[in-house]
């Protein structure tokens, strides 16, 4: 013990002439002993997984070069640093970091890491993106990288997985995530934006495996839940409806039908609208329609083949085959 108390008192004792001798606008870092006032004493050995994605294996994918990277980002940023400690178990060394020698390279980073902040990412999503940066950074030293690269990196950082998680917190910020990358990677904003078209695919691939969805003739059972849709949406009218909720809705011989029986939420109403079935949507008012469907952003349709019974509804720039439906 008096060994490994005499080891800590070297360890920030050199924590305290490093942190002297950083520049000013590095004062904001955040520290080991920062994190442990608020999460009482770590134990370094132990991991804690709080997602599906361990943030443990992103950041020992990192190569040497992205590592030093990254750990300067994690290092300059709170919320990264409480997730990192929480997640990864011990806080980077700030000599490790090289935060000087690659100011430049950081510089790239922290700027990107300001523009996905703007979006209230979750923390998860945020580290992902933020490591797969990182690696994109380092090796993009040694000359442009192809498309394949670029999604290896992303492999490597589980940015499909992670989004896939929280992709109905994330789906309507994707344009914006890819054009904070294309900003900061400018000389390579056509393989971007080809990257991302295929993680965009990707992810949603990903998230409809996991969230279930079956359909027999008028029943939908969707993540487990039973949706007897039986009731035909000609019989009704729009004071029938619970005003503040959506209805699971299936189309069955050229018409709509719904369970009556149980509204759901927008989350319920999201979760069915991510899956992109041209046959299962939700129905609604035409406030909450426009609204579920991306407000100014949805497009409206009145009806397909002039089929009898087919409501106007709008649908989701990103999910087309998704209908909404509304009584009005």
């Amino acid at each position: 013990m008096k060994l490994i108390s005499k080891v800590c008192s070297i360890v920030m004792s050199l924590a305290i002439v490093i942190n002297c001798a950083i520049p000013s606008h590095a004062s904001q870092r955040i520290t080991q002993s920062d994190l442990e006032s608020k999460y009482g004493s770590y134990i370094s050995e132990e991991i804690v997984k709080t997602d599906s994605v361990s943030a443990f294996e992103i950041y020992h994918s990192l190569s040497p070069e992205a590592r030093a990277l990254f750990d300067s980002i994690i290092l300059s940023n709170k919320e990264l640093s409480e997730y990192h400690l929480k997640n990864v178990g011990s806080l980077p060394s700030l000599a490790t970091s090289k935060i000087t020698t690659q100011a430049n390279l950081t510089n790239t980073l922290n700027n990107l890491l300001r523009q996905l902040q703007l979006l209230g990412l979750p923390t998860a999503v945020l580290y992902s993106l933020e490591s797969f940066a990182s690696s994109l950074v380092a090796a993009i030293a040694d000359g442009p990288l192809p498309i394949g690269d670029i999604l290896a990196l992303a492999a490597a950082a589980a940015v499909v997985t992670t989004v896939a998680i929280y992709w109905d917190d994330v789906y309507e910020q994707w344009g914006n995530i890819v054009n904070a990358f294309t900003s900061a990677f400018p000389s390579m904003r056509s393989v971007i934006t080809s990257a991302f078209s295929s993680l965009n695919t990707d992810v949603n691939t990903n998230y409809q495996s996991n969230h279930p969805l079956q359909v027999s003739a008028k029943l939908i059972i969707y993540n487990g839940v039973k949706y007897n849709c039986y009731t035909d949406v000609r019989s009704l009218s729009v004071s029938k409806l619970n005003q503040n909720a959506y209805y699971i809705a299936v189309i069955y011989n050229g018409t709509i039908f719904i369970d009556i029986q149980r509204p759901v939420d927008v989350s319920i109403a999201k979760g069915i609208m991510l899956l992109n079935k041209w046959n299962v949507g939700c129905l609604s008012t035409q406030t909450r329609a426009r609204g579920l469907c991306g407000g100014n952003a949805a497009i409206w349709h009145n009806v397909h083949d002039s089929q009898d019974g087919y409501f106007y509804h709008y649908h989701h720039p990103n999910f087309k085959n998704f209908h909404c439906w509304y009584i009005s």
